[in-house]
């Protein structure tokens, strides 16, 4: 068996890799995966005052146990690759893109007299920087406002973190994912806008193409048993 090790994921961004990993399907390509915990000691602050992503260090999370030397590979939004691969002090490089197409939605709380786009302008929008939900704010927001009417600061990656956030009204709008969006709408916030995005998979020089072509064979046939049973 080959062993990987893997950063941890979440169901929204990573959903094929953990159906891979408990049915068995890296198994059976000869793979041995180990799970690498990226959010142990991370501190999760909301931090109004920093707003810009130059302020804050890339692998805060994602691609933290990489640079440790204690992962293989990782995946996270393509954006933020971008910046991690030009940063690494490891060779990491972005092999392709990840199975998964993520979903976000930029919210406000139920009582904001927010119902548009452009009513965002100057307000006090939370996001973690560096992570898909960053970027997908300012592509969904440069469509209505000019970029210097965007207001964002520095909020914990991990959406339930930016919906309490934006519940005791610490900031006036957030991105989120499912399935904390869904939960948003149930406690009476509004969705202003929604996007979808893609992740990337990145890896150190340490994974080889054989490696690498045998974890993608397993996520295909784990994205195959997804799209026929989704309720699963």
């Amino acid at each position: 068996m080959k062993k990987l090790a893997l950063e941890t994921t979440a169901p929204f961004q990573g959903l094929p890799e953990l159906v891979a990993f408990d049915e068995g399907l890296f198994a059976k390509e000869g793979l041995e995966i180990e799970w690498v915990d990226r959010e142990q000691g991370v501190e999760k602050m909301l931090r109004t005052d920093i707003t810009d992503p130059r302020s804050v260090d890339p692998f805060a999370s994602h691609g933290r146990m990489l640079e440790q030397g204690k992962a293989d590979m990782y995946n996270a939004c393509e954006w933020g690759n971008y910046c991690r691969v030009q940063d690494t002090s490891k060779g990491s490089r972005q092999l392709g893109r990840r199975a998964i197409v993520a979903y976000s939605a930029l919210v406000v709380a139920p009582d904001s007299p927010v119902f548009t786009p452009q009513q965002l302008a100057n307000r006090t929008i939370g996001v973690p920087f560096y992570f898909g939900t960053h970027y997908i704010a300012l592509h969904m927001l440069e469509g209505f406002l000019p970029r210097d009417m965007i207001r964002l600061c520095s909020a914990p990656n991990g959406s339930r973190h930016r919906l309490d956030a934006l519940l005791k009204g610490e900031v006036d709008a957030t991105t989120l994912t499912e399935p904390h969006v869904t939960l948003a709408e149930k406690k009476g916030c509004r969705i202003v806008c929604s996007a979808f995005f893609h992740g990337t998979e990145v890896a150190s020089d340490r994974l080889d193409a054989d490696t690498y072509a045998a974890f993608n064979r397993a996520v295909r046939e784990a994205v195959r048993r997804i799209n026929a049973d989704k309720k699963a």
